[in-house]
């Protein structure tokens, strides 16, 4: 299923994944205008939380070190194109079984949109056994 996405409002869209399998989602971003938006100068950051809204991962297009829910450098963003790519190992992926909540957001760390944050998707994400 392809999903259109716009940098000016958030679409939400549900995810269903299973439990330590491999995780690859990729969308492509465009302007209200269907025009490529351009990546450049942008961050990446995929939050996954519980019900009590804590964070059971945290997937990241910048380098840093790794830990038990933080995973750096598997989101990547093609600014030529406008497309964000998620890719993580199934070790990394290793979440409960549940359902939880997810946002996609991206943000601007240089230029003139520096500090803005766009939300690009956000649903229910479901992990299954």
């Amino acid at each position: 299923m392809a999903t259109k996405i716009s940098s000016d409002i958030s679409t939400n869209v549900d995810i269903t994944c299973r439990k330590g399998d491999n995780f690859s989602l990729e969308a492509a971003i465009t302007n209200s205008d269907g025009s490529i938006f351009d990546l450049s100068g942008f961050t990446a950051q995929l939050i996954v939380t519980n019900a009590n809204d804590n964070t059971v991962r945290k997937l990241y297009s910048t380098a840093g070190t790794d830990g038990n829910i933080d995973y750096h450098s598997v989101i990547s963003l093609d600014n030529d194109t406008g497309i964000l790519n998620i890719d993580v190992s199934g070790p990394k992926m290793n979440i409960i079984e549940g359902t939880f909540k997810y946002i996609l957001r991206i943000a601007a760390t240089t230029g003139n949109n520096a500090g803005n944050v766009h939300t690009m998707l956000d649903g229910k994400f479901k992990v299954k056994n």
